[in-house]
């Protein structure tokens, strides 16, 4: 019978584990926003529009933002981020008074525009969720893997890094992750607590909350029905066997509670059943596919090997920690040297038990088995398994203390608490951007970004905030390729990289640079020049920031032998009419012998006539990178205003590349000075004001 202490100590440890969780989690939610994000908002605030107004039919992913392909039902992404949308509502206080129907529909299209104080509320909820489950993981795994190492591994889970930052965000990885994880305990519980029912309904509405979250969840399916397979015969004779009806009974059994929760947690079920499963179906058939290139070679012009079948080995191993490590490899030496207790009606504190651990392992290695075929790819798609393998961890850890305690009894103690304390260590110089955790023992930030994809967004804020301290920052304009991430925190006007505008700066990502966008030469150009600020996050540059004019796109200027001429550039936002002009190319596949060819370059007007035109060799020698050429154009001073034609001719072919505005930037004196700007697109600049022979009054803006 539970002691007065012991009734005391088990609430604490169940707090202790929710706040180690909910604290690194809830801190600072409003620090950056990853790509994604806006448009889980928006989608949420279209599912509760819906809800309100009866229309349950649009209570789908795809309903808000048709145009986007969504392969994820994504329902309990939508109702955290409804909830995170009804608290803000009240607590915004004067906007509440609008009504919450009217008040979601401020919520702008351009999910980029939402403001950034949305963020923490609709994050909110995941966050409570997850910290949450953390204390039900622990309760779960005291009844299969026993108490020190259940303890251990709800410790190691709330302070993983990768489990962390993929917690602060509104979207469903980690939802997915969290209900997969309880479906698979509650399951093995069932079996390891003589078929109790409860513990098996519990799976099945998990799995079933899985579903609605993540196509991902369906390799959860696959595990339920090899494990009842397995169990239905008691042992391995069930393969050998013809299935038998406990199977079947109990496959349906659980398929019915899953289905049930499915059906009772997305509103668009209980009226449109069968238009909402056949969207979802086409939508994940389109999403199926293969591939079959696993070379570790890089592909040609490509930054970052094909990692092929090794794509999650590789990424887990850069996401891991040290504890991971030491208790993995301890458990695969203790189960050799039998270390491991072979029978588990009840578990212990001393040895964890083999079938519960065999089964988790079968979990990991069927789930990694089944993600890699797919050839959408990403390692946040394996965080389901992660719970698991800190299962496992502990379990060697535990068993790792109890063989060095025979050596020193006060290891059983501090070597546990060690290995937390350099979990929390690698994990809190993150903060708070969890998610670009690097392991180090691996190589780390050096290494990662010569194999993996870096970054989700993460120091665009700080990059956005840098900006808006500036005086005029409402009236700049900077060009960003991951716009979602950075526009929540900048008060000026945006444009893209390969959009034909011009920005007053620009941004560039570091994993904007592996995809090679807009083209591959664009970062060669622009490394060898000193960016006015940079951003770097635990010893890894991810933000570079350069002054402009745009460096514009060209497309489809080739030329003989492979060379093509891939962007543009002006010394100033446009040419001036009685002023020399420095024109700049970047090129593709110019080599030794044809970087000295000659380029002719000519700025013709709609009629074909050529005002300006000059002649220099493709590369220039003295150029910072090597892939550019500088050319002089000396632009007439009575060249009109407009917009030209820029040719380059190489030999006898030639190709339009672009256009070069010709301006008067310098404003000239007026008797009636004024600065008034209309809407970011035109600046009235003054008047004279002058009184003609005929003594008309002649106004000149």
């Amino acid at each position: 019978m539970p002691t007065r202490k012991d009734k005391l100590i088990s609430p604490t440890i169940y707090l202790v584990i929710f706040l180690v969780a909910f604290l690194p989690r809830v801190l600072a939610l409003d620090a950056y926003v990853a790509p994604d994000e806006g448009k889980w908002i928006y989608r949420s605030a279209h599912f509760l529009q819906a809800l309100l107004t009866g229309n349950l039919a649009q209570t789908t992913s795809v309903a808000a933002t048709p145009e986007v392909e969504v392969l994820a039902p994504a329902v309990p992404t939508m109702w955290t981020g409804a909830l995170g949308l009804v608290v803000k509502y009240w607590a915004d206080g004067s906007r509440a008074s609008t009504g919450l129907a009217a008040y979601l529909s401020t919520i702008p299209r351009q999910t980029e525009k939402i403001p950034l104080d949305f963020y923490p509320w609709t994050r909110f909820p995941t966050v409570l969720l997850t910290s949450l489950t953390i204390p039900v993981f622990y309760r779960l795994l005291l009844k299969l893997i026993g108490n020190r190492e259940a303890l251990l591994a709800a410790l190691l889970l709330a302070l993983d890094p990768f489990f962390i930052g993929l917690s602060r965000v509104i979207h469903h990885d980690a939802l997915v992750s969290i209900f997969i994880t309880i479906s698979l305990l509650a399951l093995l519980v069932y079996r390891q607590s003589g078929h109790r029912r409860r513990w098996f309904i519990i799976s099945g509405a998990s799995g079933g909350l899985a579903l609605l979250t993540k196509p991902t969840a369906l390799y959860l399916v696959i595990f339920v029905g090899l494990f009842l397979w397995y169990e239905s015969e008691g042992g391995p004779p069930a393969f050998r066997r013809p299935v038998q009806r406990a199977f079947v009974l109990n496959t349906l059994m659980w398929g019915l509670i899953a289905l049930l929760t499915f059906v009772a947690f997305w509103p668009a079920m209980w009226i449109a059943p069968v238009d909402t499963l056949s969207a979802l179906f086409d939508r994940a058939l389109n999403a199926v596919g293969g591939n079959n290139n696993y070379s570790l070679i890089p592909a040609p012009g490509n930054p970052l090997p094909e990692l092929g079948f090794l794509f999650y080995p590789v990424n887990w191993l850069f996401k891991s920690t040290l504890p991971v490590w030491v208790g993995l490899i301890a458990l695969a030496l203790g189960r050799r040297q039998g270390r491991l207790r072979r029978q588990s009606p009840h578990p212990s504190a001393d040895l964890p038990s083999v079938p519960a651990l065999k089964w988790l392992t079968i979990f990991v290695l069927l789930f990694l088995l089944l993600l890699i075929p797919a050839d959408t790819r990403d390692i946040r798609y394996f965080l389901p398994a992660i719970p698991a393998l800190y299962a496992l961890a502990a379990a060697g850890i535990i068993i790792l203390t109890g063989r060095l305690s025979a050596v020193a009894s006060a290891t059983r103690f501090w070597f546990p608490g060690l290995l937390l304390a350099i979990q929390f260590g690698l994990t809190i110089i993150y903060y708070p951007y969890f998610v670009d955790y690097w392991n180090p023992l691996i190589g780390g930030p050096w290494l990662a970004p010569r194999l993996v994809k870096i970054g989700s967004g993460e120091g665009l804020d700080q990059m956005g905030r840098y900006l808006s301290r500036k005086p005029n920052a409402a009236d700049l304009t900077v060009a960003v390729s991951f716009w979602e991430s950075f526009v929540p925190f900048f008060p000026g006007r945006y444009t893209k990289p390969h959009y034909d505008e011009e920005a007053d700066y620009i941004i560039i990502y570091r994993r904007q640079i592996q995809n090679r966008n807009p083209f591959p030469e664009y970062w060669t150009y622009f490394s060898m020049r000193n960016p006015e600020h940079k951003i770097s996050l635990v010893g890894l540059d991810y933000v570079w920031l350069y002054p402009g004019p745009q460096l514009r796109v060209i497309r489809g200027a080739e030329f003989a032998a492979g060379l093509s001429a891939r962007g543009y550039r002006l010394d100033n936002i446009a040419a001036q009419p009685g002023q020399p002009t420095t024109l700049t190319l970047v090129w593709s596949g110019a080599g030794a012998s044809t970087a000295q060819q000659s380029v002719t370059i000519k700025l013709m007007d709609a009629a074909n006539y050529v005002w300006a035109q000059t002649y220099g060799p493709i590369l220039d020698p003295a150029g910072p990178s090597p892939v550019e050429g500088h050319y002089r154009l000396d632009i007439p001073a009575d060249m009109p205003r407009g917009d030209y034609a820029l040719w380059v001719s190489i030999g006898d072919v030639s190709r339009r590349v672009g256009t070069i505005p010709v301006r008067v930037l310098q404003k000239p004196p007026v008797q009636i000075p004024a600065s008034t700007n209309f809407g970011n697109l035109i600046t009235f600049g003054g008047a004279d004001i002058a009184i003609a022979s005929n003594r008309t009054l002649q106004i000149k803006l």
